[in-house]
């Protein structure tokens, strides 16, 4: 009986200590984290949310970011009251990725011609969140935007608005968790999955089969990416085809989902007393739609008309790109002159606090 245990204990450190060894070198060789957008310290810049429909949110732990999970300075609530509160809720281009600073990003921009403009107390408020789509900016309404009693809202659109999200949720969480904390697991999986091998013969096959795999960061994976587009400009976007998709988050995909959300958006905002203007990349053909559901409209594409849009960053040829800081100025600007036209500033809390 003691040989067998001896026997048991002697396999045991054969197989573990090779397996430690190798988790010890890596985490050495491999000092800086090997997911994207990870600090040194190992805080990512997104975190897995408690709400379903967020699925995922913004750090307050990373910088630029205030404990309220917005691209802002810290904000008091109850004094937000003395100011005309404008919030916008969007994805990468409201939270405005290519500038370095939070005062460049368009709703920053924004409040500050509106402060030029009218000598009025102004707050603008960024709920902007990279790759959401408009069933996260639709919960982002209910869940955060309507709490802190906006005077104004502003709902910006992107052709993905209609596709799953950047990162969603692993379906199994523990391994998730497992494979992302090991060091040695999680690099050797990268470097395999997104080699050219791996993208030529598995990358397509783990996102239709094991999306859980395609590993982002503790509690987060990559969605499965387009392959339908026919449209060159509309191809690097996450998926909206079902089959790519999660069945859990069928909901949030397609052209009737979106435009329920839209109508939606635009009758909780109605029930609320506050007005609403739908900005970004909104076509002609699509005008009746946010029209129809109570918002006013000011899209990009008026903003910039008779504008090329590359001199701003933006490249319509590639729909994922974005404008640089000249840019978000520039729609800052326009929104300033458009809102102050088409919208009454006075302090109207006695309509968006009564509920």
């Amino acid at each position: 009986m003691r040989k067998k245990a001896k026997h048991f204990l002697f396999m045991l450190i054969m197989y573990i200590l090779p397996v430690l060894s190798i988790e010890l070198l890596a985490r050495i060789l491999f000092a800086q984290p090997v997911m994207p957008s990870i600090l040194p310290l190992g805080i990512t810049g997104y975190i897995p949310s408690n709400s379903f429909k967020l699925i995922y949110e913004l750090n307050p732990l990373y910088p630029g970011i205030n404990s309220l999970g917005m691209r802002d300075d810290e904000i008091d609530p109850s004094t937000l009251h003395e100011n005309f509160v404008i919030a916008v809720i969007g994805d990468s281009h409201t939270y405005s990725v290519q500038s370095a600073k939070r005062e460049d990003s368009f709703p920053a921009r924004l409040e500050y011609h509106l402060k030029a403009l009218t000598g009025k107390k102004i707050k603008v408020l960024n709920f902007g969140v990279p790759g959401y789509d408009m069933h996260q900016e639709l919960e982002v309404l209910q869940a955060k935007a309507l709490k802190l009693k906006p005077n104004l809202l502003i709902l910006q659109y992107c052709i993905n608005d209609e596709h799953i999200s950047n990162l969603i949720q692993p379906k199994y969480k523990w391994l998730n968790y497992a494979i992302s904390q090991s060091v040695a697991l999680s690099r050797v999986w990268e470097r395999v999955l997104y080699s050219e091998f791996g993208e030529r013969h598995l990358l397509s096959y783990v996102e239709r089969y094991f999306p859980d795999l395609l590993l982002y960061s503790p509690g987060l994976v990559g969605a499965p990416w387009s392959q339908d587009e026919k449209d060159p400009a509309h191809a690097p976007h996450p998926s909206r085809s079902k089959d790519l998709v999660p069945v859990r988050y069928h909901d949030f995909i397609g052209r009737e989902n979106l435009e329920r959300d839209v109508k939606s958006f635009g009758e909780l905002s109605k029930n609320a007393g506050i007005p609403t203007l739908a900005t970004g990349f909104i076509e002609d053909e699509d005008r009746k739609l946010y029209e129809v559901s109570g918002f006013k409209v000011h899209s990009f594409f008026q903003i910039f008309r008779g504008r090329d849009m590359r001199n701003y960053g933006y490249d319509p040829s590639n729909t994922a790109s974005h404008f640089a800081e000249s840019g978000y100025d520039f729609i800052g600007k326009a929104l300033a002159d458009f809102i102050n036209a088409n919208f009454s500033l006075s302090q109207r809390y006695e309509l968006s606090t009564a509920k």
